[in-house]
């Protein structure tokens, strides 16, 4: 078993190298797309903000107090390593474990690094009897696992009370912290699953280390009259709504169906 683990079920060699190098550029574009409409409100507000797109990213640079590494980290080192680590890594260990998609186009499956083994694959886990995952374990993977992206986070609350904040405080931003982001990494399993790429998740991460949690109350036109006020309101909170819902029914057609293409798992078993 700890041979097959290692040479076999690590994502490092298998799935997670497959996945990077697989790079359908239609699906980190479709992926991208899914996510500017997710965030057209908070991205409206910055354009109604900055006229000149050029100032927003003064305005992230001036967040980050012109830190570059701090920029360096949050859009970039931050968004490759923890997908490879906490997406690719931790759903590729699993991967062995689940019904997988095996149709007659090689690259459809697993990509072609990661094809030439997955018979081995298959023959090993007949070979040790492992247990296939029935969907609802499969489910169970997908949404558990991402608590541990969550918890990788927990060292900003440990900056927050270094910093003197009051611990009723911290713990607030820690679970809400905490939600989201585990959310964010049930979305990215996903992604994963449906596009073998993994490109796609550090695309999709990127972007929304640079947009921020959307904020609760849109900035545009602050000293404007009450109407005006409560016309922006409406507006952003509809663009918000607007792209949950877009999101949530165009992600399927724009990753899965467009195209033709199909992903790691059997998605019929995992929906039945």
């Amino acid at each position: 078993m700890t041979h097959y683990l290692q040479t076999i079920a690590n994502p490092g060699e298998f799935w997670m190298l497959s996945s990077l190098n697989h790079f359908p550029i239609s699906k980190v574009l479709n992926t991208l797309q899914l996510f500017i409409v997710l965030f057209i409100g908070p991205l409206i507000d910055r354009l109604f903000q900055y006229p000149d797109a050029s100032y927003i990213w003064l305005d992230i640079l001036d967040s980050l107090e012109f830190d570059w590494l701090l920029l360096l980290r949050d859009l970039v080192v931050a968004p490759i390593t923890e997908e490879l680590v906490y997406t690719a890594s931790v759903m590729g260990f699993f991967v062995p474990f689940m019904k997988l998609n095996i149709g007659s186009e090689k690259s459809s499956i697993a990509g072609p690094i990661a094809f030439e083994r997955l018979d081995l694959v298959l023959a090993n886990r007949l070979k040790l009897g492992l247990v296939q995952f029935t969907p609802s374990e499969t489910w169970k993977v997908i949404h558990y696992s991402p608590i541990l992206f969550g918890m990788a986070h927990l060292h900003h609350a440990i900056g927050l009370y270094m910093r003197g904040t009051p611990i009723a405080s911290v713990i607030i931003t820690l679970l809400f912290q905490l939600t989201y982001t585990t959310m964010f990494g049930i979305l990215t399993n996903l992604i994963w699953l449906y596009t073998n790429s993994v490109w796609c998740c550090i695309v999709a991460h990127m972007f929304c280390n640079f947009m921020g949690f959307p904020s609760f109350t849109p900035e545009a036109l602050e000293g404007g009259t009450k109407a005006q006020r409560a016309v922006v309101n409406l507006g952003y909170f509809g663009l918000l709504v607007f792209g949950i819902y877009y999101c949530k029914t165009q992600f399927w057609h724009l990753l899965v169906e467009d195209g033709g293409y199909v992903g790691i798992l059997d998605l019929d078993y995992l929906n039945s």
